[in-house]
């Protein structure tokens, strides 16, 4: 087993790595003898195999797929997804800067100009774009919104760099 996966596995169980090798040295030699083969002849699912064997050797539980937790939900699929989808945490929260109490839409221009020189354009561009993709069937006003202003600030941008050709970087 590499290396890293031996040490991931130390970590996640808090076993020692001698612990994790033996269990995996093990889980290797039982499934080679249960299906009559050798190492040598092994296929990447066999591995995986043995990586689960092992996983639970060491009193893991294996992650069940999305697939498995919609087929034991009997849910609709739009259901399930809006379930999984409201439970997505924002990657970057608060990138825009918006007060408690506002909202991004009610922000103005100068707003996002301040933070472009400070966090720069890449971020706030594609914290905006974010916004249009994510509302544009929902909430299509903020997500026109968040359109416009990206637009303006583009234009914005490109006039700044115009004398500061690394401005917004």
């Amino acid at each position: 087993m590499p290396d890293n996966v031996v040490k991931g596995l130390a970590d996640k169980t808090g076993k020692s790595i001698d612990t994790v090798e033996n269990a995996w040295e093990s889980s290797t030699k039982d499934y080679v003898k249960q299906n009559n083969t050798s190492k040598e002849k092994l296929s990447s699912k066999d591995w995986a195999t043995i990586v689960t064997i092992t996983k639970r050797k060491l009193g893991m539980k294996e992650e069940k797929s999305l697939f498995q937790k919609f087929v034991e939900s009997n849910k609709t699929a739009k259901e399930f997804l809006e379930s999984v989808a409201s439970n997505i945490q924002a990657e970057n929260p608060g990138v825009l800067e918006v007060p408690e109490g506002k909202k991004v839409s009610d922000m103005g221009q100068d707003h996002f100009e301040a933070l472009i020189k400070s966090k720069g354009w890449n971020e706030i561009s594609k914290a905006l774009m974010n916004l249009v993709r994510w509302n544009k069937n929902d909430d299509k006003a903020l997500s026109d919104w968040a359109d416009s202003m990206q637009s303006k600030l583009s234009d914005w941008v490109d006039k700044q760099r115009e004398t500061n050709k690394n401005f917004g970087e």
